[in-house]
């Protein structure tokens, strides 16, 4: 009898000493989960308390973008009267052919510190792209061609872009208007008007996310609740786009395509220009490097400067300019390895003068 309840005695430490471990495993848990949870409340408010602080840091960097175009114009306007990569608002180093102005030598686009935070800025001219509510039939076609786009689709993807943008709701052939658009969930209207964002082009028949963002769609970021992430990944996949339509166009622009400034993919879209004339645009303007937005870039003081022939640039130049006057600026406010970004848009029309169209938190 002794024997079995010492067994049974020893049975019974064991099993409370299991409990007692199970206990303190779910009690461990538990407070692993609430540790986890305050930290997360913790850094939630820390970066609540941070809001003001990004906001005046970001509105500066845009301040900062508009003293560098302001400075880049006035010092520039003597030696240099046209926009470049090689300039400091582009990230270039400026140019060998002149010597800097001090204080522009002095600027710098990325970790300028303020306050208890940094930000970095980056400037892209909008006029190395094509104003799309000024692009025709022939312009969005080029477009088309050059992201591989099937024939049988493209006349139905250009009707639906114009007929979005024309003022009418007289549905082209290919194209769809308000009745279109009102039978999808949830329902909307054509706009019959401008594009304000180029993000609009989402909003328009046959325009997929792929398609508009290229080499940069992201399911995770670029699709909604509403879209089917398999028929888009399937898509991206089936289609390696080269570029994204946002590559090619921006809403608001002064209507010309910078020369110095724009892209082979943006060039080839001018009317006269073939792939040929393109690729001798792109090495003359990169200098003796060959790397544009190096110092020994040699931009185009005009577009009728381009040695190329007459006939084709007769053609080419009445859609091209040497100047940028609209500029995107981007800022990457950081405080405590916390990073939130800014945009705005500005127009420069003199050193004296740039305007802020808007302003946004992205």
């Amino acid at each position: 009898m002794r024997l079995i309840s010492i067994h049974h005695f020893r049975h019974s430490n064991g099993f409370a000493l299991i409990i007692v471990m199970v206990v303190i495993a779910i009690l461990g848990g538990i407070a692993i989960h609430f540790s986890s949870n305050m930290k997360v409340e913790m850094k939630l408010a820390q970066n609540s308390g941070y809001d003001a602080d990004f906001e005046i840091i970001g509105l500066s960097g845009i301040e900062y973008a508009r003293y560098v175009l302001a400075l880049e114009a006035s010092t520039t306007m003597t030696f240099e009267p046209f926009d470049g990569l090689h300039q400091v608002w582009a990230g270039g180093p400026g140019s060998e052919n002149f010597p800097q102005d001090e204080e522009l030598m002095m600027v710098s686009l990325k970790n300028n510190p303020l306050g208890n935070g940094q930000f970095s800025i980056s400037i892209t001219d909008m006029e190395r792209k094509w104003n799309l509510n000024a692009a025709n039939e022939d312009i969005l076609e080029q477009c088309f061609i050059q992201l591989g786009v099937d024939l049988s689709e493209m006349s139905s993807l250009t009707d639906s872009i114009l007929d979005w943008t024309d003022p009418d709701d007289i549905t082209r052939p290919g194209g769809a208007e308000s009745d279109d658009y009102l039978a999808l969930n949830p329902p909307y209207s054509a706009k019959d008007g401008p594009i304000d964002d180029i993000s609009e082009l989402l909003l328009i028949r046959g325009i997929t996310p792929p398609m508009f963002y290229g080499p940069e769609f992201n399911p995770s970021l670029h699709l909604t609740s509403q879209d089917n992430p398999d028929l888009y990944q399937f898509e991206a996949a089936a289609i390696a786009y080269p570029f994204g339509l946002k590559d090619f166009f921006t809403p608001i622009s002064s209507g010309s395509i910078n020369i110095n400034t724009a892209p082979p993919h943006v060039l080839k879209m001018v009317p006269g220009l073939d792939e040929l004339s393109v690729n001798q645009i792109i090495m003359e303007r990169a200098g003796p490097d060959g790397i544009e937005g190096s110092a020994d870039d040699t931009p185009f003081p005009s577009p009728n400067m381009v040695p190329i022939n007459p006939d084709i640039m007769n053609l080419a130049s009445q859609f091209l300019a040497v100047r940028s006057l609209h500029f995107l600026v981007e800022v990457d406010v950081t405080i405590n390895s916390i990073t939130k970004k800014f945009e705005a848009l500005l127009r420069r029309e003199s050193p004296q003068k740039i305007d802020i169209l808007y302003v946004r938190r992205r």
